[in-house]
């Protein structure tokens, strides 16, 4: 789903829908239907693939490689051991925390090799 990757990539660049908002000159209440499932038109997608650096072409490809790796049964999981975040102790946050950086920080360190790859 489109909807599912935009909230991937915004929250992978820590933009806040204001900030996609200027980068792109769409407003925040339609960039938020587009995360929820509303589909964008043409010269909207471009404007907001152009924001990521993306032509429209790659981002719908990359939001059907999303929809092909996450497994709705572990997106369930996932979901429910985070809706249950109040709950954790600080201890068990932090782990957390620390967790999801070190994911983060091999993705990044990934993506780095994947555009240096490309500069060859």
């Amino acid at each position: 789903m489109l909807g599912k990757l935009l909230i991937q990539l915004r929250s992978n660049k820590g933009w806040s829908l204001a900030d996609l908002a200027k980068k792109t000159g769409i407003n925040k209440v339609n960039l938020h239907r587009y995360e929820t499932g509303t589909k964008p038109k043409p010269d909207t997608l471009e404007a907001i693939a152009s924001a990521y650096d993306l032509t429209p072409e790659e981002l719908v490809a990359k939001s059907k490689l999303v929809d092909e790796y996450v497994d709705p049964k572990l997106r369930k999981e996932l979901d429910e051991l985070l809706s249950d975040l109040n709950n954790y102790t600080q201890q068990d946050c932090k782990a957390l925390y620390e967790v999801l950086m070190l994911i983060k920080a091999r993705k990044d360190l990934i993506s780095k090799i994947n555009e240096l790859g490309k500069l060859k």
